[in-house]
C-alpha cells in the first residue's frame, strides 16, 4: 500500500498565469482549483480525508503538461 499526502491543482491551458484568481468565484468542481488529500492510497485510489479550497487566492506562475508552479494564499475550504 502506497500512501501519500498530495496537493492537487486543476487547471486548463487557458487558465491565466501571473494573475490572482479569487477561488471564491470558482464553483466547486470547476477549474481552476486547489485541493489536498490525506493518506491517499495510491493502490486503491481512496483517501482518509480531502480538502478543497473555497476561498483565498490562487496564482499560477507557470503551467504545462507535466507540472505547475504557483502559490495559494489565505486559503480556507471544506472537506467534501
Amino acid at each position: 500500500m502506497g500512501l501519500s499526502e498530495p496537493i492537487i491543482v486543476g487547471y486548463t491551458a487557458t487558465t491565466a498565469l501571473d494573475t490572482d484568481i479569487d477561488v471564491s468565484m470558482v464553483a466547486v468542481g470547476s477549474l481552476p482549483f486547489v485541493a489536498a488529500g490525506y493518506r491517499v492510497d495510491t493502490t486503491t485510489l481512496t483517501t482518509d480525508a480531502a480538502f478543497v479550497a473555497t476561498s483565498g487566492t490562487l496564482r499560477l506562475t507557470s503551467a504545462c503538461a507535466t507540472n505547475v508552479r504557483g502559490h495559494a494564499d489565505q486559503s480556507t475550504g471544506s472537506c467534501p
